[in-house]
């Protein structure tokens, strides 16, 4: 599972990350990670790792 964390700037994104992650976890990352680099440009990234069990097979 891929959690938004309330990051406070554009220019910044945060997610915890935690259980196995999905191939649609995966894709949804992708999305919200690219509209923030199309509308900021340059952006940080902070994840969080909680329970981290890797990712399934679609997502690798």
């Amino acid at each position: 599972m891929i959690t938004a964390i309330d990051r406070g700037k554009n220019n910044l994104l945060g997610f915890t990350m935690g259980g196995k992650l999905t191939d649609e976890d995966y894709r949804k990352f992708i999305a919200i990670f690219e509209a923030a680099i199309a509308s900021s440009g340059k952006i940080s990234l902070l994840v969080q790792f909680e329970d981290f069990h890797l990712w399934d097979l679609g997502a690798a």
